[in-house]
């Protein structure tokens, strides 16, 4: 996952993507420190 924008979405894509998580049973913190770990969750923001 690459997020690349204003500092300002931040918070705004973490809830989306952890409200849709919750819809699968996921618990989005914990998976997206997996994603970090992996190197697969890059966020560009300024």
């Amino acid at each position: 996952v690459y997020i690349c924008g204003l500092k300002g979405m931040e918070g705004g894509i973490d809830d989306a993507i952890a409200a849709e998580a919750e819809k699968e049973g996921v618990d989005w913190k914990e998976y997206r420190k997996q994603l970090k770990k992996e190197h697969r969750w890059n966020v560009e923001t300024y």
